[in-house]
């Protein structure tokens, strides 16, 4: 017998008002990537955001979610690989590592009292210090951060039960570019939002084998179907890094990130994937690198399932580079009690005030 399957497994006996609602918002690294082909931003301004975070404030989502590492995916790295090669990878774990030393935590206890502080932090500025070094402690730097925002930047100054280098640190990174806290915090404050969710897992790494990855990188160069690909793929980022300024210019990068979630622009971030099935690597590893693409992929989408279960009914937006958003879409799609919201939803139902 044939068994054929809907989108989802099973139909949930729920009115669609009462599911899960995820908008996945693909974006442009705004603070750089190592990604082969990637737009440069030269002139950033905070206020050319203004916009696009109105819109997505109007959701009043109950969860944001960034592209990092979650703390116990960075926990698992530094059993696994060692602190310093974490530290190398991601440094601000070496922070981390120095908080935990002077609190005398590991991260789970860390991470366990910033739990318990978060439900009882009021106005209560000396307990918000010290969730942030929780926090902190416990890798959950994107949180200890929002924390960090939400104090008066006069208590910030005379808080030294930080150490200077780590309120150096946080202060540096109020002020960063990179989507995660120009778009992510942001919000997540203008919510009142006591955390942020970090729902990456790309630890499996690009290949199944790592010892393979020098042999996949020669074909990779030897490889002329890939090598047209990258110019072609080249000359459409040109495109659009000059769309990206003229936006940038005009003070309102709404349009950009409209186009940029649209269905057009959605499939060709999908082709860099899909030229992994002409080029025929002898050794098949063409297809095992978007193998583990998508696995890194089905875990994010496994990690945004964990959070949305928090509260069932509930919303959640999800900030990640727009090749994940196809992929993220079509994986969320399956679950039974999950409503995908898009851009476009927000913006045709947006109220925008009159001039």
């Amino acid at each position: 017998m044939n068994i054929v399957l809907t989108c989802a497994p099973f139909e949930a006996p729920i009115s669609p008002k009462e599911k899960t609602k995820v908008l996945v918002l693909g974006t442009v690294h705004l603070g750089g990537s190592r990604d082969v082909v990637q737009m440069e931003i030269s002139e950033f301004s905070h206020a050319a955001l203004a916009s696009l975070l109105n819109v997505l404030a109007s959701f009043h989502p109950d969860f944001v979610g960034i592209e990092h590492y979650s703390p116990e995916t960075i926990a698992w790295m530094v059993c696994m690989q060692g602190r310093e090669e974490v530290e190398a990878s991601l440094p601000f774990t070496k922070l981390a590592h120095r908080m935990q030393g002077e609190l005398g935590l590991s991260w789970r206890q860390a991470q366990d009292r910033a739990h318990r502080l978060l439900q009882q932090l009021e106005q209560d500025l000396e307990k918000r210090g010290k969730v942030v070094a929780y926090l902190l402690a416990s890798y959950d730097w994107y949180s200890a951060l929002l924390q960090w925002a939400y104090l008066p930047k006069t208590f910030r100054e005379t808080y030294h039960s930080l150490p200077e280098t780590i309120r150096e640190a946080l202060e540096t990174d109020l002020a960063s570019r990179e989507e995660a806290v120009s778009i992510g915090l942001s919000l997540a404050r203008r919510l009142k939002h006591q955390r942020i969710y970090s729902i990456d897992d790309g630890i499996e790494g690009d290949l199944p084998d790592p010892t393979q990855l020098q042999a996949f990188l020669a074909e990779l160069e030897a490889s002329e179907e890939v090598r047209a690909f990258i110019e072609q793929l080249q000359e459409k980022v040109k495109a659009e890094g000059e769309r990206l300024v003229h936006y940038m210019k005009q003070g309102n990068l709404l349009p950009f990130y409209r186009e940029w979630n649209a269905p057009e622009a959605l499939q060709n971030s999908v082709e860099q994937w899909r030229v992994f099935f002409r080029t025929g690597f002898v050794s098949g590893l063409d297809r095992a690198r978007v193998a583990m693409w998508e696995v890194r992929n089905i875990h994010m989408a496994a990690n945004i399932r964990k959070v949305t279960a928090l509260k069932p009914g509930g919303r959640m937006l999800v900030i990640v580079g727009v090749a994940h958003k196809p992929f993220l879409d079509a994986y969320l799609q399956s679950l039974v009690d999950i409503e995908l919201v898009h851009l476009a939803d927000l913006e045709a139902s947006f109220s925008w005030p009159s001039a």
